[in-house]
């Protein structure tokens, strides 16, 4: 059961959360000064949509967004309209229940098992799911993944492409990791290369990452996607048809863990915090799985530093170790989904 005041997923309301909006707004992006010095404007980015949009209200992971917009558009007005089409296109990802996070993760479950079928076996193995790692990355739109010089460029990206720019970068930053994610031995080491998968191995530009998330991955997507209309803004008036509930529940504007009844986007976390986490959560995985751990005096080798960022090479690199793999086994065909 979970804890007394987690219960009502429904428990909110559509007033603005100014006490936690002036809250999350330091904790979004505490190395980048350009952040502070703005944070008049991203708080006026997030009350004026929340005025907007009442039933969607504020909720954390979107300082994350309207930072990083605040920090590129200098004009509020621009910045606020460019703030209002994103979030309308991924609605869904913060609206009560989290329909469309849902949704993505059934999807990504799809793209894994059909076009990186090593790390489907990889995730079986250990226990791992999709909500261990999704919900963070994608509430802040990749916020805690990318550098920060990328994220107004896939931010972009994701206005055009919805749900399926979502998918395509997960997919595209998880084929880039994926030889050091199927080489880890134990929970632990899964764990953190998960949470910080974008960092600190990725080039410094973006060319290279949404050129080959705009093509066959988001292709790809697509197709995994369910067959329903409208879905980037769906409602939460028949939650029980997009699957289990991530283990998250609005309160307020606060996004909480329900197990643990802590925030999910907790800023006070390092890779030491994250695999003694791990350590302590590895219980999670599937019965009969060994958990060894890692000491910390002699941590695996798992973090290989990435050859010089080139197009081609980028390119070939993700395209190349999954149309390998493709043809090694026989995909999975998507089902049409209602």
């Amino acid at each position: 059961m979970a804890p007394p005041d987690v219960q009502a997923e429904d428990s909110w309301s559509p007033h603005i959360d100014i006490v936690q909006i002036r809250k999350d707004i330091p904790r979004s992006f505490p190395e980048q000064p350009v952040i502070a010095t703005s944070s008049h404007i991203i708080e006026s980015i997030l009350v004026e949509h929340a005025k907007f949009d009442p039933e969607l209200g504020y909720c954390q992971g979107m300082s994350c967004v309207a930072a990083v917009i605040a920090s590129r558009l200098t004009n509020p007005a621009e910045a606020s309209m460019f703030f209002r089409r994103l979030v309308e296109s991924l609605r869904g990802l913060w609206l009560p229940g989290f329909p469309l996070l849902l949704a993505g993760a059934s999807a990504m479950d799809t793209m894994l098992r059909s076009y990186m079928p090593r790390l489907y076996s990889q995730f079986e193995l250990l226990g791992v799911t999709n909500d261990m790692f999704l919900p963070e990355a994608w509430l802040t739109l990749f916020s805690r993944w990318l550098p920060f010089a990328l994220l107004f460029p896939a931010f972009e990206f994701l206005e055009s492409e919805g749900l399926a720019g979502l998918i395509s970068i997960t997919s595209v930053l998880l084929c880039h990791r994926q030889e050091e994610l199927v080489a880890a031995e134990d929970f632990p080491s899964f764990f953190v290369m998960l949470k910080t998968l974008g960092r600190p191995s990725l080039p410094s530009h973006s060319d290279d990452i949404l050129d080959v998330a705009s093509g066959l991955w988001l292709v790809r997507a697509r197709e995994c996607l369910p067959k329903w209309p409208h879905h980037d803004s769906m409602s939460i008036s028949d939650p029980d048809s997009l699957g289990s509930n991530p283990g998250l529940v609005r309160k307020g504007s606060r996004v909480i863990l329900v197990q643990s009844n802590l925030e999910l986007l907790d800023n006070d976390l390092n890779e030491d915090t994250l695999h003694d986490f791990a350590i302590r959560n590895s219980s999670k995985q599937s019965p009969g799985v060994a958990s060894p751990v890692i000491s910390r005096a002699n941590p695996q080798p798992f973090q290989r530093p990435l050859p010089a960022a080139k197009r081609t090479w980028f390119f070939n690199q993700c395209m190349g170790c999954c149309q390998s793999e493709a043809a090694e086994v026989e995909v999975v065909t998507v089902p049409e989904c209602l």
